[in-house]
């Protein structure tokens, strides 16, 4: 699988729920299998990529949308590592209640949060 290409079709801001499932249906693998490594792709992009947080968040969203209404998915609740990977990109769209507000929340929450998944999984 081309992670890169399924990832440069998933990073289109305005994509429908149906255009989502062609793009991972022309996959040709099991939905939980592609969502689990795109998840990685776009965790190892970030690291190499600081700069590319909201392109990977939207690739992620787009994931999600698409997790959320999958079946297969939702059997399993959602797959690791594509969970862990979404919530670390989460954690990293807002300041956090207790948090001033100079601080980076992609920095605190996002980056040590992706970096305990690579470690994990990748």
């Amino acid at each position: 699988m081309d992670r890169q290409y399924f990832f440069k079709l998933l990073s289109a801001s305005s994509l429908s729920l149906s255009e989502i499932i062609k793009i991972i249906e022309g996959s040709q693998i099991p939905a939980i299998d592609f969502c689990n490594s795109m998840a990685l792709f776009i965790a190892e992009h970030f690291i190499e990529n600081p700069d590319s947080f909201k392109e990977c968040n939207l690739v992620l969203n787009n994931l999600f949308q698409f997790m959320a209404s999958n079946d297969e998915i939702q059997s399993v609740i959602f797959p690791e590592p594509a969970s862990s990977v979404y919530t670390a990109f989460d954690e990293g769209e807002y300041n956090h209640e207790n948090d001033s507000n100079n601080v980076d929340p992609v920095l605190k929450y996002t980056v040590p949060m992706i970096n305990e998944v690579l470690k994990k999984y990748g």
